[in-house]
């Protein structure tokens, strides 16, 4: 539309060239202008093809034709309330309270070093001679060992296990700072949509409003041709900020359930097949290192199928 509108303005710039009211000049001006269009016209088109395929290699499938999205999902009410499921669900969050207890046990394994160890062993045995004649042996043994001497290896090796698990207790914090971030920038992204989106639907009526008014007075002579397709190009502009608008809004909506740790396919309702490891693991972890449950099989065919879509 914008190169329509440059196209009529260059007729129009060429005819009052030639009645002597602009100079060369400007016609050439309104010249560059319509190549930059249609540059940026070419460049459009290339980013929508990019688009398309994008969406092919993400889905598996073409693009069709374009409709409303269906609506976002529930998100907490308020910001207050997503810092408590954030706090409690965040993955980010939760891995980095797994470190901290990895950290804390490691201490105690480089502490455990410095103590004796007391090893008990016991055994018995009967030799079968085929003569009749039995050899039986039984022996117990108690062992007690330490360390005496390392060199300050041990006490070492404590204050190492102490420095990655206060580094574990820091990086803990760091992220408790970076989701608390993230979900109040989401927030502020999603109300800045909401204002952005009544802003424009005030500009869409308003540009609609002009463009009917000049078309209007282009029937009676007071308005150009040129006049027209320039309102038609600011109605054009409003709605494209518009459908922008409610695309962010549509996508702090999701960047809100990922720093809170919902963005799964349980809370989406995706009909999908998922995997739970946690399911997965307690299925196995009792049988024969040779056989699978009957559960685990089902999670391997569900492995499967995800590997062959």
């Amino acid at each position: 539309n914008n190169v329509g509108v440059l196209q009529e303005q260059l007729r129009a710039s060429e005819d009052r060239f030639e009645v002597g009211e602009v100079t060369r000049t400007d016609v050439s001006l309104t010249e560059a202008q319509l190549a930059a269009a249609r540059s940026q016209l070419a460049a459009a088109r290339g980013t929508l093809d990019r688009a398309r395929e994008e969406y092919r290699a993400a889905t598996g499938i073409a693009a069709g034709n374009l409709r409303q999205p269906p609506p976002p999902p529930a998100i907490p009410a308020t910001e207050e309330d997503a810092q408590v499921v954030a706090r409690q669900q965040a993955p980010a969050l939760r891995q980095a309270q797994r470190d901290v207890t990895v950290a804390e046990i490691g201490v105690l394994v480089a502490e455990a070093a410095l103590r004796p160890r007391l090893d008990l062993q016991a055994s018995t045995g009967i030799d079968d001679r085929f003569t009749g004649d039995f050899d039986d042996s039984s022996s117990v043994r108690l062992q007690i060992s330490g360390p005496i001497y390392q060199g300050g290896a041990l006490t070492s090796g404590i204050r190492q296990a102490q420095a990655r698990r206060d580094a574990a207790r820091g990086a803990l914090i760091a992220t408790q700072f970076a989701v608390t971030q993230a979900v109040a920038n989401s927030y502020v992204n999603r109300d800045v949509a909401n204002a952005t989106i009544a802003a424009t639907n005030a500009q869409v009526e308003a540009s609609r409003l002009a463009l009917e008014g000049a078309r209007e007075e282009q029937q009676l002579g007071a308005r150009t041709t040129l006049d027209v397709l320039i309102l038609e190009q600011d109605f054009l502009d409003a709605e494209t900020d518009r459908v922008n608008a409610l695309t962010d809004r549509f996508v702090a909506n999701f960047d809100i359930l990922q720093a809170i740790g919902q963005l799964t396919v349980e809370n989406l309702g995706l009909n999908v097949p998922t995997y739970d490891p946690a399911a997965y693991f307690n299925a196995v972890r009792g049988a024969p290192a040779h056989l699978v449950s009957p559960q685990g099989e089902r999670l391997d065919q569900v492995l499967r199928s995800l590997v062959r879509e």
